[in-house]
């Protein structure tokens, strides 16, 4: 079992995501998927108070922190020079929740594996503390606000209204955050690594062009579709009335009908909300017969028959890529790679880590076979 790694940095850029003034956003479907044609009915979730978390929390089996400082050296590591003593470390470990949770769970044999991690990802937190100045409330105020204006319309727009219901402005949200220590140190690391992508150009316009133009311009792909879908059990007189609405479909269509409107009205899967816009996708991402179907279409054309796949019939039609479409993505994907790299590098020369991991026990050799017992003579 291998601890799943701490990610210190995508822990921090949520600080300033307003992630928590938002429902989680469903992730875009690549495909259509059989379980988005018909959504099971999940149960009612029970809400759970603060007060019950803490008690729940209080009755699960706590790390055995003594057995763990026996397997600490006096000195955990180094950051940028300065000592991370095996108390501080073991303080650390008790201040996060998670941690106190997970670490019970660790066979004996491993932990000191999983610690060897721990330490790291904690003294990478520690580095970045060192290495962005700190900011006032002002300052931490205004960084979030920036960020904000610098978000898509769209996205501004969701996290106004998310607010709204909580009786709050963007304004008091950006306040409330900065005031929070804890929160206006994850705004300083992020505000820090925004100073470090203007100083080496990464994440604009002209970086994201030249990505795309290299890496992306002849894969990806952007579609519109009508599902007609078709049940795995399914009778040969369903799958053919699916087939048949989706052969009318086309034909309204070519007679000058609006895809998104027939889409709305008949499509089974729940891209029919954005009129049947699937948005943008690389070619693997898709079901081969469906993929196979966009590439073959020209931009703007709507595929002259229905396409089958296991969801059942498909109306497709091939959008335009436009590159203004993919570029928030890109942009934040050359960042994220960027930021990987630095605190990688960072790491490398500014932390040491001396918890060690013992050699796993060689494996018990196989024992001797047992000797041959002579064969009895044959009598004469």
């Amino acid at each position: 079992m291998s601890m799943k790694k701490i990610s210190i940095l995508a822990g921090t850029l949520a600080a300033v995501g307003f992630a928590a003034a938002q429902e989680p956003a469903p992730a875009a479907a690549a495909a259509p998927q059989p379980a988005q044609t018909q959504p099971e009915q999940q149960p009612e979730q029970q809400q759970i108070t603060q007060a019950q978390l803490m008690e729940m929390l209080k009755n699960m089996p706590q790390p055995d922190f003594e057995k763990i400082a026996k397997l600490l050296p006096e000195t955990v590591g180094t950051v940028m020079g300065e000592a991370v003593t095996r108390d501080q470390f073991i303080e650390m470990l008790k201040a996060d929740r998670q941690l106190a949770m997970y670490l019970p769970q660790i066979p004996d044999d491993q932990l000191p594996q999983v610690l060897k991690q721990v330490a790291g990802e904690l003294m990478r937190q520690k580095m970045l503390t060192k290495l962005a100045p700190a900011i006032d409330e002002t300052q931490a105020a205004a960084f979030l606000r920036e960020q904000f204006n610098a978000m898509p319309e769209a996205q501004r727009t969701e996290i106004t209204a998310a607010l709204k219901e909580r009786g709050k402005s963007v304004d008091d949200y950006c306040t409330e955050l900065a005031a929070n220590p804890k929160a206006r140190e994850g705004i300083a690391i992020a505000s820090f690594f925004e100073k470090l992508y203007k100083e080496n150009n990464v994440g604009t316009k002209e970086a994201a062009k030249a990505y795309y133009d290299a890496n992306m311009k002849d894969t990806v792909l952007a579609a519109s579709h009508i599902l007609y879908a078709v049940e795995q059990n399914a009778t040969p007189e369903q799958e053919k009335e699916a087939q048949d609405k989706a052969a009318a479909a086309i034909e309204k269509l070519k007679a000058g009908a609006d895809f998104a409107e027939i889409a709305k009205g008949e499509s089974a899967c729940p891209s029919k909300a954005n009129g049947g816009d699937l948005g943008v996708f690389e070619a693997g991402n898709m079901v081969p017969a469906f993929s196979e179907a966009v590439i073959l279409a020209q931009p703007g054309d709507v595929v002259d028959h229905p396409v089958k796949t296991q969801f059942g019939y498909h109306v497709i039609r091939r959008n335009q890529v436009s590159f203004d479409a993919v570029a928030p993505e890109i942009e934040m994907k050359l960042k994220e790679e960027f930021a990987v790299n630095y605190l990688d590098k960072m790491a490398k020369e500014n932390i040491v880590n001396n918890i060690q991991v013992p050699e796993p026990a060689p494996a018990p050799e196989a024992a001797p076979a047992a000797a041959e017992a002579p064969a009895a003579e044959t009598a004469k």
